[in-house]
């Protein structure tokens, strides 16, 4: 909205001031940012709604470099130019789908373009990839590259409007007004059908909007087709009915579609008008046969900006039969991160961080590791020992096997990328149960949350947990301390324990505020070994996995923990006096 102000040349207020709030907005960390600006993209373990995020804010930034660009500021210009191709980074071009990954790189292997996203959860804000793999409002033309080309995008669109209008989860609210898959009840779909005239495809939209604005919208209680957020529900119909539409407000084209009315006239704030005609308007008659601006034959499929606010008259031709008007090349819109000609350095790619085939870190006997990159090409060095990995380090080049509890840290390199972060696991050779039955067993007395509650055995099964903490490995303790007794079944040689706990405080998750671990011969009298205690949070956390490990060498039977909860939310937080949750899994015990 500032953007598309300053670049229109409206509002009385201090340009300057408002583009540097809009930087400094762009260049916090909170709702993911720190994770964009990191990674290039949001990684899909570490915060919700990834994908929906990563390329909104691609979106955004672009914005804020037009705006840097009409100000003078060309360093800021170059660098969120840059930013706005981040959403290149979520399309995969084997799926052709916008797609969550994760920060090794790796693609969801769960992945289904249908699957719809409650708000707060998975990769997509109240919807699904279909919805979201369109959405690169400033770069249509680089979004086509992606595709393969015109042909391919254009049957890619044929395809979601074309198959069964279904979505898959009840609760998604908003996924509604379905044409296929695309949803004209909720925003991230508006602007798709007009991308057909991107590929020389306009009459395929005008037939559309039109069925669109028929079907879905009317004069009754129930004449929208979604929610209102805001009026986009009817500034989409208010915009398409005229005949055109502002698919990317801030880049000053209006992309044309088809008229409903026989006449509109708009009274411009220059104190002009500019007039909107269709002849020949019948019901069917959909499609654009020709065009004249101002009694000029006009065969573009999109109208600037600057040219409504001249004032004139625009009059089209309608026909119930689909032509080749608008459709040369030299007449498409075009939307572009990066203008024609302009040369902007680009970044060396980064090189995803090694990870395990397999990705349990916690074993009895021996473990096999196998190290890839998600980049191709990519050489793996490796340390055992808790240093830090150079080129110097080892070199993986097969499998090999650990016997004993480690840290191992990893580096991929790849000649002209940037290297990647440093990959740090930790491997626990630990006693633990997969079954539930037999020892070590597990009890609590804690009051646990009805919602994520999969077994207390879960939490000595061998299987750590993700970041996603809806994965069905947490077991979530709201309202209380976290206190377990691990029964080793007869007497052992302890030397640490280990917990694992998981931090999303927007979730409303926190990790303890102390843990301590006390050991036992006749499970009833209980003697503390060892404890650590952590500063109360004063604003919200990265989300991660909190991991407390604690030397604990004595010889017993029982191990109890007890991590102590947040408790009631604090006063910054916006479910302040409400129950926190404390997740754990994974109590080991080496």
């Amino acid at each position: 909205v500032i953007a598309d102000a300053i670049i229109k040349g409206y509002g009385d207020f201090d340009k300057e001031l408002a583009f540097e709030a809009m930087k400094k907005s762009a260049m916090a960390d909170g709702r993911g940012l720190k994770l964009y600006k990191h990674f290039g993209y949001i990684p899909r373990e570490l915060e919700d709604n990834s994908v929906s995020k990563t390329v909104e804010y691609a979106f955004d930034d672009w914005t804020i470099a037009q705006v840097a660009k009409k100000l003078g500021h060309q360093k800021d210009y170059e660098y969120f130019t840059l930013r706005s191709l981040n959403y290149q980074n979520v399309f995969d071009k084997n799926t052709s789908f916008m797609r969550g990954r994760d920060e090794n790189g790796v693609w969801d292997r769960n992945f289904n373009p249908m699957a719809i996203s409650l708000f707060g959860s998975g990769d997509f804000t109240e919807g699904n990839s279909w919805h979201y793999s369109f959405f690169a409002p400033h770069d249509i033309n680089g979004l086509i590259e992606l595709y393969g080309g015109k042909e391919e995008f254009v049957e890619k669109l044929d395809n979601m409007f074309e198959q069964e209008a279904v979505n898959d989860n009840e609760h998604a609210h908003d996924v509604t007004g379905l044409k296929g898959q695309y949803a004209q009840g909720n925003e991230p779909s508006h602007h798709v059908i007009y991308t057909y005239n991107f590929a020389g495809k306009a009459q395929k939209a005008q037939r559309l909007v039109r069925e669109i604005m028929d079907e879905m919208y009317h004069d009754s209680r129930d004449g929208l087709s979604g929610n209102e957020d805001t009026g986009q529900m009817s500034a989409w119909y208010v915009f398409s009915a005229m005949g055109f539409y502002p698919m990317n407000p801030v880049g000053g084209q209006y992309i044309i579609g088809s008229p409903i009315f026989d006449e509109v006239t708009i009274h411009l704030s220059n104190g002009k008008d500019f007039t909107i005609k269709a002849n020949n308007n019948l019901k069917n008659n959909y499609y654009i046969q020709s065009a004249k601006l101002n009694g000029n034959n006009y065969d573009k499929s999109y109208i600037d900006h600057s040219t409504i606010f001249k004032g004139g008259v625009i009059e089209f031709e309608m026909g119930p039969k689909e032509s080749n008007w608008g459709d040369s090349v030299e007449n498409l819109p075009k939307s572009m991160a990066i203008a024609e000609g302009e040369v902007i350095a680009k970044p060396k790619t980064r090189v995803f961080m090694p990870y395990t085939k397999d990705s349990q870190n916690i074993f009895k006997t021996k473990k096999k590791i196998e190290l890839v990159s998600e980049t191709e090409g990519a050489d793996i060095y490796y340390t055992l020992d808790g240093t830090t990995p150079t080129i110097k380090s080892n070199k993986y080049s097969e499998p090999f096997y650990i016997n004993k509890s480690l840290t191992l840290k990893s580096i991929a390199v790849k000649k002209g990328y940037v290297n990647s972060d440093v990959k740090v696991i930790e491997f626990r050779k630990a006693f633990y149960n997969p079954t539930g039955k037999g020892y070590p067993k597990v009890s609590s007395d804690s009051k646990f949350s009805s919602s994520y509650n999969p077994g207390l055995y879960k939490l000595i099964d061998g299987k750590l947990g993700s970041n996603n903490f809806r994965d069905g490995e947490w077991v979530a303790v709201q309202g209380d301390d976290l206190r377990a007794v691990i029964d080793l079944g007869n007497k052992k040689r302890i030397n640490r324990v280990t917990a694992n706990f998981s931090q999303n405080t927007g979730a409303w998750i926190f990790p303890p505020l102390s843990f301590k671990v006390l050991v036992s011969n006749d499970g009833k009298s209980f003697k503390e070994i060892n404890s650590v205690s952590f500063e109360e949070p004063t604003g919200h956390l990265d989300i991660t996995i909190k991991t407390i490990s604690l030397d604990a060498k004595a010889n017993a039977r029982y191990v109890k923990v007890i991590a102590k909860s947040i408790g009631k939310l604090p006063l910054w937080h916006g479910g302040a006096g409400l129950d926190g949750y404390l997740f754990v899994d994974e109590i080991t015990i080496e």
